[in-house]
């Protein structure tokens, strides 16, 4: 067949292809999916919903458990619906169960023999709270609980040490005749693996080592054990955890070298280990690491130098490091404005970070914050700067009472979670335990006059209340992040003032409410994920103004309504998200202009119609994520062609198929 004919053979499959797109997308756009209520859960005497009559058997026995271990819980669990007791949450997925440690007091129940753990549909558990009522150990015997994904406690007296059992492999369990495990999960098969993505026990009283078998746990996504006196070496065999994204152990006392293996570690966005024992060397296997953005190694005895491998770390934004002498970072680190902390043991001070290595074994350190006293001058701000800049900063010790015995010296430079720089002051009080909210901004400060222009509590997830609105005046204010914490309330409209604001993450946090139209102001703004928020609002087409955007994540918000025709003006637009949403209607064909578009996620919508064939224009696309929709038809043809060489398509099978135009 000549080309030609070919190419006439294509234009005729995908107008027919076309035609029968129109007709399905009107069929699908009548009552698109309106959400049903669902059974009333919280009567106390209904009938449990979702669950098999064994799941509920069991589930329910294993709660009895907890009343027995925590004897407060059994005068306010008495219902016969468990899905009505006070801090229980059951969804279709399964059941949360969300306990207050300054209310209850006991400890963690083993499972008895009587109970079926697969059976039994807990998928989160969180104690939270500050105290420790909560004491005993971790009980070896939850690893029979398989559906368990989330398991968080928080400043707890958990003591005792990390059960090697939870990452033995089921058949090796039952093989080795653990002792309360049940007569049903011994029968059980291999097949029956544990869920477990998070878990975190900060701030407890755990000791003894980081358990080699938990190598087995690859399910693992999140590891928080910061403040708590571990011991021991970071096992090698851990370099398996292929889907580990974060790993806290600041302030634990495990010692030893970097595992090269641990280079091996793909998924690896966050890894914190400031103030231990390591020591040595830093790998060079670790430049590997193409997916770490956020490496914290402070606080250590690190020697030699920073390999140049080191250089490889695409993703890296934020390192922190000690060695025992200043040294230069690779090229690339200047290039791309890594943020680097670099601290000499020998000179008791903050290393200039250069890309130029010196000539000789040492360099001399910079005037920076650390090397300064404690009421010593502070360099780089003005006199008012600096006035209004610590009333400013002031301010969080009265509403986060943990820093109060922190920050203390009048120097705010040599404050711990400060830095100072000729760029302003940036204050990072990531990955900590501490309770209270944000302050406002008392209106005794002139704004103008405050240099702040970073403020990242990610992953602090006590942090909690509402976003200050008068935050808008702060004009200096470029980084934002509440990324994984407890703070709630709407998105301030007000915040459309912060005209230097370039980066903004409330992702994973207690937000609600709508998109506000005023963000359209937020011309500088380059970084904005409110992933995981409830926003049950249309994505604006106003925000088509904020044209220096090349990251946008609003996946899993609940957002409804039609793509944004407009958006094809977000000309740096990179990565776009709005996957896991409500959202309708077709394509729009505008989009085709966004030439810088590299990742496009669109899964689990309610879209439809035909894949524009002018999609081909966006040239620097190579990961499209369509599946769970209503599209039809035929990929434009770049994308056919490209499918599996230089890009990543996911759809529906009928889509991809080779016979499009008919499926």
């Amino acid at each position: 067949m000549s080309s030609r004919s070919s190419r006439h053979t294509r234009q005729h499959s995908v107008l027919v292809a076309a035609l029968l797109c129109v007709t399905l997308s009107m069929l699908a756009s009548v009552g698109a999916h309106s959400a049903s209520d669902g059974p009333h859960l919280n009567a106390c005497a209904s009938r449990v919903p979702y669950y098999t009559a064994v799941q509920q058997e069991h589930t329910r026995l294993f709660l009895d458990a907890m009343k027995v271990s925590i004897p407060a819980l059994a005068s306010v669990w008495t219902c016969n619906n468990f899905c009505a007791h006070e801090g229980v949450e059951c969804t279709k997925a399964g059941l949360k169960l969300r306990l207050d440690s300054g209310a209850l007091s006991g400890s963690l129940p083993e499972i008895p023999e009587s109970i079926d753990g697969p059976s039994v549909v807990l998928t989160e558990f969180t104690f939270f709270g500050h105290g420790d009522n909560l004491k005993g150990t971790l009980p070896a015997s939850w690893y029979q609980l398989t559906s368990l994904s989330s398991f968080v406690l928080t400043s707890s007296g958990i003591a005792g040490t990390l059960p090697e059992m939870w990452g033995t492999p089921v058949e090796s369990r039952a093989e080795k005749g653990y002792g309360a495990i049940s007569r049903m999960a011994k029968g059980r098969s291999a097949q029956q693996k544990s869920s477990l993505r998070i878990f975190r026990a900060a701030g407890s009283n755990i000791s003894g080592p980081l358990p080699a078998s938990w190598s087995q746990y690859t399910t693992l996504e999140e590891i928080h054990l910061q403040d708590n006196p571990i011991e021991g070496t970071l096992p090698a065999s851990w370099s398996s955890l292929i889907n580990l994204r974060i790993l806290n152990l600041t302030n634990t006392n495990v010692t030893g070298t970097l595992p090269e293996s641990w280079g091996a570690m793909q998924s690896l966005q966050v890894f914190h280990a400031k103030n231990n024992k390591l020591y040595g060397t830093l790998p060079a296997s670790w430049g590997s690491l193409s997916a770490l953005n956020d490496l914290q190694l402070i606080g250590n005895l690190f020697t030699g130098i920073i390999s140049q491998e080191w250089g490889q770390m695409n993703a890296l934004r934020r390192i922190s490091l000690q060695l025992s002498q200043c040294t230069c970072v690779p090229e690339s680190w200047i290039t791309k404005k890594v943020d680097v902390t670099l601290y000499s043991t020998d000179d008791k001070a903050m290393c200039e970070i250069t890309s130029v290595c010196p000539s000789s074994s040492s360099s001399a350190p910079s005037s920076s914050s650390s090397a300064l006293e404690c009421d010593g001058p502070i360099p780089f701000y003005s006199e008012s700067q600096q006035v209004n800049t610590r009333s400013f900063l002031e301010a969080f010790k009265d509403t986060i009472e943990d820093l109060q015995p922190l920050w203390t010296c009048m120097n705010f430079c040599v404050w711990p979670y400060v830095l100072c720089t000729p760029a302003g002051v940036a204050v990072e009080i990531t990955g900590t335990e501490f309770f209270g909210h944000v302050p406002e901004v008392s209106p005794d400060v002139d704004t103008a006059e405050v240099v702040v222009t970073k403020l990242d509590f990610s992953h602090s997830m006590w942090v909690e209340g509402d976003y200050p609105a008068s935050w808008a005046s702060l004009h200096s204010l470029e980084h934002v992040s509440f990324a994984y914490t407890a703070m709630s309330g709407t998105l301030p409209s007000e915040w459309g003032d912060m005209d230097a604001l370039r980066y903004l993450d409330l992702s994973f946090t207690w937000t609600n409410g709508m998109f506000p139209q005023s963000w359209s102001h937020l011309a500088k703004l380059e970084v904005l994920n409110l992933m995981h928020l409830t926003l049950p609002d249309h994505p604006p087409d106003s925000w088509s103004h904020m044209t220096a955007l090349r990251e946008l994540n609003l996946a899993s918000t609940r957002a409804s309504g039609t793509l944004p025709a407009s958006w094809s003006s977000l000309k740096n637009l990179e990565i776009l998200s709005l996957s896991n949403n409500n959202m309708v209607g077709s394509l729009p064909e505008q989009w085709g202009s966004l030439k810088q578009l590299a990742t496009l996620m669109l899964h689990k919508n309610y879209l439809g119609g035909s894949i524009p064939e002018i999609y081909n224009d966006m040239t620097a696309l190579t990961r499209a994520s369509l599946e769970d929709n209503r599209f039809c038809g035929c990929l434009p043809s770049v994308w056919s062609a490209q499918q599996g060489v230089s890009m990543t398509i996911t759809a529906q099978k009928e889509v991809l198929a080779s016979d499009c135009a008919t499926t």
